[in-house]
């Protein structure tokens, strides 16, 4: 019984991660805007909290913040993918 509570506390802490990796982004990138990197580097960004935010975190906010439009993923040589503004931040949408 008390998994159920663990998991719940989990998923919120996880949701509230997510939401500040977020916004941490999309500050950064309007900060910096021809910014664009790989998920580490994007962690980097995050670098006053980057302990805070696992790979998944960052990869979940990057994956909400690519579907309203506000990062978008490339594909550079080798095969890597890097983010950086998207359509919303650069006022396209």
């Amino acid at each position: 019984m008390g998994r159920v509570l663990d998991d719940e506390a989990d998923q919120r802490t996880r949701a509230i991660r997510t939401e500040a990796a977020m916004h941490g982004i999309v500050c950064y990138l309007r900060m910096h805007p021809n910014s664009a990197d790989s998920l580490r580097g994007v962690r980097l960004w995050l670098h006053a909290l980057a302990d805070e935010f696992s790979d998944d975190v960052v990869t979940l906010a990057l994956e909400k913040l690519m579907e309203q439009g506000e990062v978008e993923a490339r594909h550079v040589l080798g095969g890597a993918v890097v983010y950086g503004r998207g359509r919303a931040l650069r006022g396209e949408m």
